[in-house]
Formats: structure tokens, C-alpha cells, sequence
């Protein structure tokens, strides 16, 4: 599960995290959340980032570090578990 949460906005951006839904520490926070399972490739990550540019909030958020930092990790394999 990858999330902004407003809380992570004090004393700077509000940064994008990847969390387990079920070690999610913000469950009842209403943080804003995308499933990892839609940021596979690089065209999902494209996107989704094309989506978020018409949300007010991005410019407040960590995304462009965000998808400089993971666009440029090899994906994992979601059968290698």
C-alpha cells in the first residue's frame, strides 16, 4: 500500500510511504492510498502520476522524489515470494 499522510507534513512535505495494509500504522487517519499492485511499470507509474497532477495537494507532497527514487529500482517479481 503506498500513501500520503497529512500528518507527515509537519516540519516539511508530506511524504509518500509504502506500508503492508496490514501494518499500516494510519488505518483510521484516511491517508491518501494506491495499491503497489497499480505501480508495476513504469506506464502505471506514469499514470498514476498524470492523475495525481489534477489533485491541489501534489505540489505538497514528496511524489517527484518519490518516483525519481523508485523508477529507477529494478521491479520485483510478484511471483518470487
Amino acid at each position: 500500500m503506498l500513501k500520503a499522510s497529512a500528518l507527515d507534513a509537519i516540519g516539511g512535505p508530506i511524504r509518500w510511504r509504502t506500508h503492508h495494509a496490514d501494518c499500516d500504522p494510519e488505518t483510521d487517519n484516511n491517508p491518501y492510498r494506491i495499491p503497489v499492485s497499480k505501480l508495476h511499470t513504469h506506464a502505471q507509474l506514469l499514470n498514476w502520476t498524470a492523475h495525481l497532477m489534477g489533485k491541489t495537494w501534489l505540489a505538497d507532497t514528496n511524489w517527484c522524489e518519490f518516483i525519481n527514487t523508485h523508477s529507477t529500482q529494478q521491479p520485483q517479481d510478484p511471483e518470487a515470494d
